[in-house]
């Protein structure tokens, strides 16, 4: 299994691994393939979309994508969707906000939704994409990495718990309750300054 920055060509196969989480969400706006289909064109036009290559760590077996985590840093969230929103507004005359709601905290690299293959679950992938978004994480300078879990996800919450994250809030994300997680990187920081420090 290899984890590794997602490429332009992963575009379509990583968005139909997220078109199960926006199932999920229950997202009301458009049906689930008309919306993976906008994001598709919004992330051709424009990098700053939220579910664009560029934001995304793949897990690959045998060059096949099987997982994918999405995240970036919690202050650009904003910045995020507004190509997405004109497609919507053009192409299925709808000009409602698809994620109206603040879903990262500013002070985190945020983990916007992890994803893998039906036939891959159970055998660590999630955990082996949480450790890259870690490591991307510090790489970027960040001190926290955060992320939701929706109330009825005991399986992903377990998960979470276990690699070190804790519920700090709860928030309502298109009308579905979730918890707010962190997870402090400073030990974390710290550990790797004191290997450079005896590496030397």
């Amino acid at each position: 299994m290899l984890i590794e920055k997602a490429n332009q060509a992963d575009q379509l196969k990583i968005l139909n691994l997220e078109g199960r989480i926006f199932h999920d969400m229950e997202i009301k706006l458009l049906d689930e393939f008309q919306l993976l289909e906008a994001y598709y064109l919004a992330s051709q036009e424009d990098r700053h979309t939220r579910y664009h290559f560029s934001k995304a760590l793949v897990a690959r077996d045998n060059q096949k994508v099987v997982g994918v985590l999405f995240g970036y840093p919690g202050k650009d969230e904003f910045t995020f969707d507004h190509t997405l929103q004109k497609i919507l507004a053009k192409k299925y005359k709808q000009n409602r906000i698809v994620f109206p709601d603040r879903e990262s905290f500013d002070n985190e690299w945020y983990i916007d939704s992890i994803s893998v293959a039906e036939d891959f679950r159970g055998l660590g992938i999630g955990t082996e994409l949480l450790k890259a978004a870690r490591k991307t994480a510090i790489q970027e300078g960040e001190l926290l990495l955060g992320l939701n879990v929706d109330f009825r996800n005991t399986r992903a919450l377990k998960l979470y718990r276990s690699f070190g994250f804790r519920i700090i809030s709860d928030l309502m994300i298109s009308e579905h309750k979730y918890h707010h997680m962190q997870f402090q990187l400073t030990q974390i920081l710290l550990w790797h300054r004191v290997i450079l420090i005896f590496s030397r």
